[in-house]
């Protein structure tokens, strides 16, 4: 679902790898980082998800997944509302 179904085809016809750039640009990942920062931008994202209320994250994922199951778009903004 978070890739385009040009790229998905593409990928899945050709078997090619893709880059991390275009790994990027199709949404698969969120960020690339070279493999000198990588432990470094690991941590930081961890301390910042740690600093941030438990119940918050766990009410955020919760409402997350279940908007991922509604069929249209107004009822994911309607949980969500509701939820948040």
């Amino acid at each position: 679902r978070n890739v385009h179904a040009k790229q998905a085809m593409h990928m899945l016809l050709t078997g090619d790898l893709i880059s991390s750039e275009q790994a990027v640009a199709y949404g698969l990942i969120n960020k690339a980082v070279s493999m000198d920062t990588l432990e470094a931008e690991t941590m930081m994202l961890a301390k910042k998800v740690a600093s941030k209320s438990n119940y918050a994250i766990r009410l955020g994922k919760d409402v997350f997944y279940k908007q991922l199951q509604c069929d249209d778009l107004k009822d994911a903004y309607e949980l969500t509302t509701e939820r948040i």
